[in-house]
């Protein structure tokens, strides 16, 4: 999985917390992780529950 995301700060996620993310949320990741982004929760350290 190859996913970099772009939060509304400007700053980028590794790939490795994608995959974190990924491995935790399964297949419903990217509308949770575009959820957060969109509200502006994510800036430049990514929150992991």
């Amino acid at each position: 999985m190859n996913r970099i995301l772009v939060p509304l700060d400007g700053s980028t996620l590794s790939e490795h917390i994608i995959e974190t993310i990924d491995d935790v949320f399964g297949k419903d990741v990217e509308l949770c992780i575009i959820t957060v982004v969109d509200l502006g929760v994510l800036n430049r350290t990514p929150y992991l529950p």
